[in-house]
């Protein structure tokens, strides 16, 4: 058993609000989940934003450091996906040319078709 440093009367030893006066007598601490920096991987996996933001988010809340790294896993998943989908859309821009405009799909010379340079 253990005394309230406020009121002085007898406490639990797990106490950390004396049941008499209210007074804090030991440690409010909150333990720190996992939960950001595992989404921050499922939605980085995904190719989605939400990955991006939970990752910045976590890395700014987070203290430990597995938290940490799930976070920084999370954000470099979604740049793979971010590189993957120029890459997509390069080649379906390019491909789209050469279908409309001829195996010419340059993109300076379809400009240079309705532009006079």
């Amino acid at each position: 058993m253990k005394f309230c440093s406020k009121c002085g009367k007898m406490i639990a030893e797990e106490a950390i609000v004396c049941p008499f006066c209210g007074c804090q007598v030991g440690d409010v601490s909150v333990p720190e989940t996992s939960t950001l920096g595992i989404l921050s991987i499922i939605f980085g996996a995904m190719g989605g934003f939400v990955g991006l933001v939970l990752g910045v988010i976590g890395l700014i809340n987070y203290k430990i450091d597995s938290n940490r790294r799930n976070c920084k896993i999370g954000i470099g998943l979604f740049c793979v996906w971010f590189v993957i989908s120029i890459i997509i859309c390069g080649i379906f821009i390019a491909t789209t040319l050469r279908i409309f405009y001829g195996n010419s799909g340059n993109i300076f010379w379809v400009m240079s078709k309705y532009v006079e340079i």
